[in-house]
């Protein structure tokens, strides 16, 4: 039970086919039959044929702006990524420091939780203070 492979057209074969029906008005059912393919296959190739016309017909000119706007845009995108990424960065390290020096942001006193900063900031201050003291005293 061995199954026949199915032909496959290249590019330039289908072509062909679909010139001589276009050009030289051979009917699609003597095509059909010379290149035993079904009628469905020929218009499907018309189809895809007609469909990328566009394409084919582009001149080299809107290809090169299309790239170049392409570039431009990609290097626009990467240009805003990383100025995002330097803001990202900056925010981080304000909040870093906020937190560290115990600093009451506008946000934090609107919040209600000015105490609360005040009591962390406290909590760290003694903890450095006993760490310092601790290095001192293996020091000496």
């Amino acid at each position: 039970m061995s199954r026949e492979q199915r032909r496959q057209f290249t590019a330039d074969e289908k072509a062909t086919i679909l010139r001589r029906h276009l050009a030289d008005k051979v009917p699609v059912s003597d095509l059909c039959d010379e290149y035993t393919i079904q009628p469905s296959l020929f218009y499907l190739w018309q189809r895809q044929a007609l469909e990328n016309l566009g394409a084919a017909l582009e001149d080299r000119l809107t290809r090169r702006s299309e790239v170049r706007q392409s570039t431009t845009q990609q290097r626009t995108i990467e240009k805003l990524q990383a100025q995002l990424q330097q803001k990202d960065a900056v925010i981080a390290n304000t909040q870093r420091l906020h937190s560290a020096i115990g600093h009451v942001t506008p946000t934090v006193k609107l919040e209600g939780r000015e105490q609360e900063v005040w009591t962390a900031r406290e909590l760290k201050l003694k903890a450095d203070r006993a760490r310092r003291r601790q290095h001192h005293q293996r020091v000496a």
